[in-house]
């Protein structure tokens, strides 16, 4: 039986009420233009992710998986010029005020191609001394986000994260070949001890008080091999940002399993990630004209995401240049937003205000045919940002 309500209480009754006597529904988001499928039903995981660090009962960890343009290259002044600290991962984690976000993690080396651009691709990052930590080409060593970081030589070779935000535990994945040193701020040496060959192993290393710290590693026996950090604070809970992305890969490459326990294929959906943003296909385009394969691909990464609880959003790359590629990439970008519909995937379309190469380099938000410049960059973080807004309005 429906409770008899006076017109002047009608309006309040109706958001209560709905008209058949029942609970009104839950609102929807309001999607921004350019974003769809932009449902609850879609953002289920996400939404809780972020209610509980809303409650600061845990972390909500969004994870991007992509290529060159996830890394950041472009954003500074050259290629390799600080890309994680000055990509749209990183101002994004600036620009977001609805929730309380952090960039401070990472996995992969970017797919950096040398010891030279893995030492200045992070700002975070320094290496006092010693020249053993660098990077490798070899394929034997691929994972999540790239090749691992390792120090083969030079057992004082000293790698640092300092942290821009208060934190008091670190998550660093490794490989057990050989003994890494901890060590924060200038304080006494702890080893790495333990793990299993064969496969990334996590370890949880204790900073001390919540602050601002200095993370210093260090290779004590034998060579090290370093997967990534995820930095956090068990006082503050927030939104953690991990950028995965690396450099040249196809979405072939986040389905190699070739290099076993540790490859990209076997790891991608394994960061206890609550929403994961895919962002590819600008090489794949590159690559191969016919989107089929790239979208059984990525199919086979939402079906695996999916079943490790993590909720998917896929990103519509901006316009490069030529008109063969543009046809190409106008052919790749309708089969993601097919593909995100049919499979219930909220897709972000960077293509929708600027629909050319032309339009996107006139606005000056493109660094080179391929690449977002700061200012792209930076337009490519608030199109994240006015989604995640309006999940955030409805969690």
């Amino acid at each position: 039986m429906r409770a008899f309500v006076s017109p002047l209480f009608e309006p309040l009754a109706a958001s209560l009420f709905d008209r058949r006597g029942g609970a009104a529904a839950v609102p929807e988001p309001v999607a921004p233009t350019g974003v769809y499928n932009l449902t609850r039903a879609n953002n289920a995981k996400f939404i809780a992710g972020l209610q509980a660090q809303r409650a600061n009962t845990a972390d909500c960890r969004v994870f991007f998986i992509g290529d060159s343009n996830t890394v950041g290259l472009r954003a500074g002044a050259s290629s390799w010029a600080n890309p994680r600290g000055l990509g749209y991962v990183t101002q994004l984690s600036d620009l977001l005020t609805s929730v309380t976000a952090s960039a401070t993690g990472f996995i992969g080396n970017g797919n950096s191609g040398n010891q030279t651009q893995l030492r200045t691709m992070d700002g975070r990052l320094a290496f006092p001394t010693g020249s053993g930590w660098a990077t490798t080409t070899n394929a034997t060593y691929k994972i999540p986000g790239g090749i691992v970081i390792s120090a083969t030589s030079g057992a004082n070779s000293e790698m640092v994260f300092t942290t821009p935000d208060a934190v008091d535990r670190c998550d660093i994945y490794h490989l057990t070949s050989g003994t890494i040193g901890w060590s924060v701020d200038g304080g006494s040496e702890t080893a790495i001890t333990g793990g299993t060959a064969g496969v990334i192993n996590k370890s949880t290393l204790d900073l001390g008080s919540n602050a601002i710290h200095a993370l210093k590693l260090r290779n004590l026996i034998n060579a090290v091999f370093v997967v990534g950090l995820i930095f956090y604070s068990t006082m503050t809970k927030r939104v953690r940002l991990i950028n995965a992305g690396a450099f040249n890969w196809l979405t072939d490459d986040w389905l190699d399993t070739a290099s076993g326990g540790w490859s990209p294929g076997s790891n991608y959906a394994s960061f206890g990630q609550e929403l994961t943003v895919i962002h590819l296909t600008i090489n794949d385009s590159n690559a191969r004209a016919d989107p089929a394969t790239s979208m059984a691909n990525l199919l086979a990464m939402i079906t695996a995401l999916r079943a490790a609880n993590s909720d998917v959003w896929l990103i519509c790359p901006q316009p490069i240049s030529g008109a063969a590629t543009q046809t190409v990439q106008n052919n790749y970008n309708a089969a993601i937003k097919a593909l995100g519909a049919a499979h219930g995937c909220t897709v972000i379309d960077l293509m929708h205000d600027y629909a050319t190469y032309a339009a996107w380099s006139g606005a000056s938000l493109a660094a080179d045919g391929l690449h977002p410049n700061f200012a792209g960059h930076t337009y490519v973080a608030n199109r994240i940002r006015a989604a995640i807004d309006a999940i955030a309005a409805v969690a």
